[in-house]
């Protein structure tokens, strides 16, 4: 009886993981039916809240990364938003840092951060250019947003070009995001350095993150 009870609630939270993966993918195709929709998207986004106490965690877990990095990376941050991110890097442990936002708003405000070792581009991910290579290029909570998964693959060739050798990848994805695709996607593609899961059981929020070479 146990057993077949384990298999009931096995069973249903399959069913539900799989309709909360249906009813995203619908919402991004009635909200994304042009990518270039997404700039639109932000303009009344809340970008102080990503630097409130909810998403301490996240930023903290993927800056510690980089600052004990021994080598002084160049880092190219793919929806950076204000710059959240990079106010946890060790700017003097570094010797670069790009980053671009599809949000013109987000931008504006980062570029009160530049100097020479940073700087921000209005960018949209998909159609990105830069003749640089980087030694880790991070996608922090960007690439769920992408339409389908076919731009997941477009993606991982497109920024693999703007990858220096031995280069690294960092992906972090909130846990109601379709985010097994985009992991499984990137394991096919690069060896897998490291999973963590970073959550912060209060509020019952997850986020994953995957560290690739």
């Amino acid at each position: 009886m146990n057993c077949f009870n384990k298999m009931i609630d096995s069973l249903k939270s399959n069913i539900k993981s799989s309709i909360i993966k249906i009813l995203f993918n619908l919402y991004k195709f009635l909200i994304y039916k042009d990518h270039s929709t997404m700039e639109k998207r932000f303009n009344n986004y809340n970008f102080k809240f990503l630097e409130g106490y909810d998403n301490i965690y996240l930023y903290s877990a993927i800056s510690s990364f980089i600052n004990h990095q021994n080598n002084k990376p160049s880092i190219l941050d793919i929806g950076c938003g204000t710059g959240t991110l990079l106010k946890k890097i060790d700017i003097n442990n570094i010797s670069f840092y790009k980053g671009i936002d599809i949000s013109s708003i987000a931008i504006k405000q980062a570029f009160k951060l530049e100097n020479t070792k940073v700087s921000f581009e209005k960018a949209d991910m998909m159609t990105f250019q830069t003749q640089v290579k980087f030694n880790i290029i991070i996608f922090c909570e960007s690439l769920y947003y992408l339409r389908d998964d076919n731009q997941i693959d477009i993606i991982i060739e497109k920024y693999d070009n703007f990858l220096a050798n031995n280069g690294i990848v960092i992906i972090s994805c909130f846990y109601k995001a379709n985010y097994s695709i985009i992991f499984e996607k990137y394991n096919h593609h690069y060896f897998s350095l490291d999973d963590i899961k970073v959550s912060k059981s209060k509020d019952k929020l997850k986020w994953y993150i995957g560290i690739f070479k």
